[in-house]
């Protein structure tokens, strides 16, 4: 097998309709990895989908599907043609809400690591790319930087609409934002004021991003005080409803679970604790597989 040019997309799902080797899921794309689990007849396909320009392709006549979408993603992967970035640190919270969201929706990103603890998000490298200094960050095919996790997630939505995390119709994907919102207003900010503001690591940065800011000892109190209520309000949310915004599970549940968790760590307490629906829920959410998969 020859590849002529560059490579399809940059992003796929981990298993094909005839087996497990990956394959591009947009569904205007023609590249060679987007088929129902045969790889197309005709030679020289080209690929339109996004910015990326028209690519050929030399492609066998079809046979074993599984076996020649694995060597064709390998050989993708090996000649550093699938170009996406997903900049990431496991212990950050934010980036995991995207890992989460990425995994509900079977999709592999190529990932690159910036260790925070190392202050690598101030490298001047990552600066000239991601000068607001934060993670998440995506970088797309043609050099567009997005951050934020919403924004990231919200892309990753309207090219993968299924299955759904974003809420259907306008009242349900209202909903879906409402939650998150008051989620990461009321629950995130709160932990955040505990933990960068109570830690002799974070003196000079109590902001995330390139400028430097200082300590507030006093919200440290306020956090804590905010975070509280925050978990009560979620509780007696999780008494009305099997999940946080709606009746099945969406982004809303994914940023709330990476919530609780972060507090456990920044705030030194387990907001499940005493709090029965918070728990039920909790465990819920941590069974799923893809959860594990983002976060293990």
């Amino acid at each position: 097998m020859k590849i002529r040019s560059a490579a399809p997309c940059s992003v796929w799902v981990r298993g094909g309709r005839h087996g497990s080797g990956p394959r591009c899921t947009n569904s205007s794309c023609k590249c060679v990895a987007r088929s129902s689990g045969y790889w197309p007849l005709a030679r020289n396909n080209s690929c339109a989908a996004g910015s990326l320009g028209a690519y050929n392709h030399v492609v066998p006549t079809r046979g074993d599907a599984e076996a020649r979408s694995i060597i064709f993603f390998e050989q993708c992967v090996a000649e550093r043609l699938v170009s996406m970035q997903f900049y990431d640190f496991r212990l950050a919270p934010s980036p995991t809400k995207v890992r989460i969201f990425l995994a509900e929706k079977n999709l592999e990103i190529p990932t690159v690591i910036v260790n925070l603890r190392k202050f690598e998000q101030q490298s001047a490298e990552f600066l000239a790319k991601v000068p607001s200094a934060t993670l998440p960050a995506l970088e797309l095919d043609d050099g567009t930087v997005l951050v934020e996790s919403h924004a990231i997630c919200r892309y990753f939505e309207e090219l993968h609409p299924e299955p759904n995390l974003m809420g259907e119709g306008a009242k349900e994907q209202a909903l879906v934002l409402m939650w998150h919102d008051m989620a990461t207003l009321e629950g995130y900010l709160g932990i955040q004021e505990v933990y960068r503001n109570g830690q002799e690591y974070f003196k000079g940065r109590a902001l995330a991003g390139p400028q430097g800011y200082e300590q507030i000892e006093a919200l440290v109190d306020r956090g804590r005080k905010r975070v509280e209520v925050f978990f009560d309000k979620l509780d007696r949310r999780l008494g009305e409803s099997p999940y946080v915004a709606l009746d099945r599970f969406t982004y809303a549940d994914i940023a709330a679970y990476v919530y609780q968790g972060f507090a456990k760590r920044a705030v030194g307490t387990d907001p499940a604790g005493g709090r029965d629906n918070l728990t039920r829920w909790s465990e819920m959410i941590a069974a799923r597989p893809a959860v594990n998969t983002a976060t293990s």
